[in-house]
């Protein structure tokens, strides 16, 4: 599935999943490990409320949650990519 077609498919359920791949696999204010998984890079200026999460990772990771997928290859937008996470309650912000 791509990512794209994860759009279609996300939940919150995903949402929770990639919460807890990033507290196993991320430390502190470390989020290498994220950006090695989504192939995002760090961010300039938009970031998820609550531990401070990079948006668009935090959102493309939960994209390849709801697709099954580990790929990388897309141009979806900061917006695209966190429009399922507002679905979801998860609030950007800078």
């Amino acid at each position: 599935m791509t990512l794209e077609e994860a759009l279609k498919v996300v939940s919150a359920t995903h949402v929770m999943a990639a919460v807890q791949w990033i507290e196993k696999h991320c430390t502190a204010d470390d989020f290498s490990n994220l950006f090695r998984r989504t192939g995002r890079q760090m961010p300039r200026h938009r970031y998820v409320e609550g531990r401070h999460y990079p948006a668009k990772a935090f959102g493309y990771l939960v994209l390849q949650m709801a697709g099954g997928t580990t790929r990388t290859e897309s141009r979806l937008t900061v917006n695209m990519v966190t429009g399922p996470l507002k679905k979801s309650g998860v609030k950007s912000m800078g």
